[in-house]
């Protein structure tokens, strides 16, 4: 099942500086065994620096750790790999013991990733990932933010509905009260932004909500720049 779902793991003893590594992660990374040195040169140059910074910060990290780096194929190509890390820790001192991880060769979802983006550029199609008990997790793809006009990530809901024109503004008096009308998934909700230099932008808005322990926790969605076809 690793194999096909091309999953290494290994096994960093962290008191004894020891790592174990399955055949799965060194055939993702074309290794014959595990050597660092071998392993760094495998590391495309651009995500060394990243890869460096997580190798001597990692001990600080609470919980574990999630990333992605490109290794450098023996064909030239490159590899997309994501690693995960979690921790074991001795239950009495807390301290890190053990790191268990997994690394997956995910090049083929990259591809598929880069031509969803393609596309949604060309449609100005953008989707967001709303975390209503954590808004500073949300996410927002680089269309969403354009089509809003925003050029960073909003960091809580009320950055998103200050663009909303005055008039549609009132159909979302709060996010309690907008959920507590609509359903749990709608089509073509539309609105208006505002840019910060005053021009009108129509928002084509689809989405559905996600709930946990009973109360919703999640909003994913995605919204169209429909501009052209109202003014036109």
């Amino acid at each position: 099942a690793n194999e096909l779902a091309q999953l290494g793991w290994y096994e960093n003893d962290v008191t004894n500086d020891e790592l174990k590594v399955s055949k799965e992660f060194l055939s993702i990374h074309e290794l014959d065994h595990y050597d660092r040195d071998e392993f760094w040169k495998k590391v495309h140059p651009d995500d060394v620096r990243e890869l460096d910074k997580i190798s001597h910060e990692f001990p600080s990290y609470e919980h574990g750790y999630s990333f992605q780096y490109r290794i450098t194929l023996k064909s030239g190509d490159l590899r997309y790999a994501q690693n995960i890390g979690k921790y074991v820790r001795d239950p009495v001192s807390n301290k890190l013991i053990k790191v268990m991880g997994t690394v997956q060769d995910i090049t083929r979802f990259k591809s598929l990733e880069d031509r969803l983006q393609r596309a949604q550029k060309i449609s100005q199609t953008g989707w967001f990932e709303y975390d209503m008990i954590h808004p500073t997790g949300s996410s927002f793809s680089q269309e969403w933010l354009d089509m809003h006009d925003f050029d960073h990530q909003p960091k809580k809901i009320d950055d998103f509905l200050d663009k909303i024109h005055p008039i549609d503004r009132q159909m979302i008096p709060s996010m309690a009260e907008f959920l507590n009308k609509m359903p749990d998934e709608w089509y073509h909700l539309d609105y208006r932004i505002l840019t910060r230099y005053g021009h009108k932008r129509y928002i084509s808005n689809s989405a559905r909500v996600v709930y946990k322990d009973g109360q919703p926790s999640k909003i994913f969605g995605t919204t169209i720049d429909v501009t052209k076809s109202r003014v036109t």
